[in-house]
Formats: C-alpha cells, structure tokens, sequence
C-alpha cells in the first residue's frame, strides 16, 4: 500500500471513530502544520482552547492520543498531556496499557474505537473548555520525567 494511501486510510479511520468531537462538542479539524518532522499519520481537532491530537505510531500498531491547549499557557512545558495519563487519573479501568508499560493490544482500529470512547466517557469537561486537570497532568509528567534527570556523577 502507498504511503499516501495508508495515511488516508488511518484519517478515514480517525474521523469515523472521532465524529463525535464535531458533533457533540463543536471541534473542527485542523490542518496539520507544514514543518519538517511532523508526523503526517495524525489528526487534530481543535475547539477554542482546546487541541485533540491522535497519532498513529509504531509504525501502524499504536495510537497516542493527546489533550491540550490550542495555545499552552508559560508554566506548561510540555504541549500536550496524553490520554493515558488522563485515563489512569480518573479511569484506570479503560487504560489500554498493561503493567509492563506495553499496549495490550497492537490493533490500531480497535485502539482508535476504544480510546474515542474513552476520551468521551472520561474527558467531557475537558472537551467543554474546562482544562482544570491540566495541572494535575503535568505534575504527573514531572514526576515520571525526574528519574530520568537525576543523573548520578
């Protein structure tokens, strides 16, 4: 299959499993930026203030979806806060990965199905503008992120 071909096949994908974000929350979608290095495996939807972002990875076995700001604000240092990081806050049970830190599945059409509707049961403020979690999110990311900075000499 064509490189084109496929990336076409997974926006197909990402619009039917994520047509909710157009109709239920008034989300559009955005055009991808045109820079170098941008994955073009991805979609984003954006309403207001806020961004949804789903990207397919491991080369076609893997979904990252994404929340965030449509502009973040000075304290945020990372763009985009992922989805799973919001599902183990609030709803560890829709979480699709395991223990050892692996996808429990490598299908992405059922990832891309499973995580819309996580994203609908878990994160309707957030798509309703209210980012209050964002924070929180972030101090989640700090704290995985500081093992890794701590170097020892």
């Amino acid at each position: 299959m064509a490189k084109n071909t496929a990336i076409e096949q997974f926006r197909a994908c990402c619009r039917q499993a994520f047509r909710f974000l157009e109709h239920e929350y008034g989300f559009a979608e955005r055009r991808l930026p045109a820079q170098q290095g941008i994955n073009q495996c991805q979609m984003q939807y954006v309403h207001s203030a806020t961004l949804v972002a789903i990207e397919g990875i491991h080369w076609g076995s893997g979904i990252d979806v994404r929340v965030g700001r449509v502009e973040p604000e000075a304290w945020e240092t990372w763009r985009h806060y992922g989805l799973e990081d919001l599902l183990h806050l609030r709803c560890p049970e829709l979480s699709l990965v395991g223990p050892d830190g692996a996808h429990v599945s490598r299908d992405q059409s059922f990832q891309l199905t499973h995580y819309a509707h996580a994203l609908k049961t878990c994160a309707a403020d957030v798509l309703r503008g209210d980012l209050s979690v964002f924070p929180q999110l972030h101090q989640v990311i700090e704290r995985r992120a500081k093992p890794c900075s701590s170097g020892t000499a």
